[in-house]
């Protein structure tokens, strides 16, 4: 029973890891187009200034969205760690109620 709980806590514990992975690679993906949006824009050389507006503007909403999505995953990532948390003081209760002869 502790092995199935040992391996409940670590498929979550993977999960959360691969949500906040998942998180980290959205995030760099989002921030790798604003870079090469902005290098599209520099070669084509507008207006400076409108170029440079453009591109703060863009890299901002970029790293907006990378932290709401790194942020969403941190929030899945420590429900998911209470969940198992919780889920294995349940499971040490029952054992205590078992092995002291409380039955399940």
């Amino acid at each position: 029973m502790s092995d199935q709980l040992s391996g409940a806590v670590q498929a979550m514990e993977n999960e959360a890891s691969r949500l906040l992975e998942g998180a980290r690679a959205e995030g760099e993906r989002i921030l790798k187009a604003a870079r090469a949006e902005v290098a599209r824009l520099d070669a084509e050389e507008p207006a400076l200034d409108a170029v440079q507006r453009a591109c703060e503007a863009r890299l901002e909403a970029a790293r907006s969205k990378a932290s709401e999505i790194l942020a969403a995953a941190r929030e899945e990532a420590a429900r998911l760690t209470r969940e198992s948390a919780d889920k294995s003081d349940d499971c040490v209760a029952q054992l205590v109620r078992i092995v002291a002869g409380d039955g399940p």
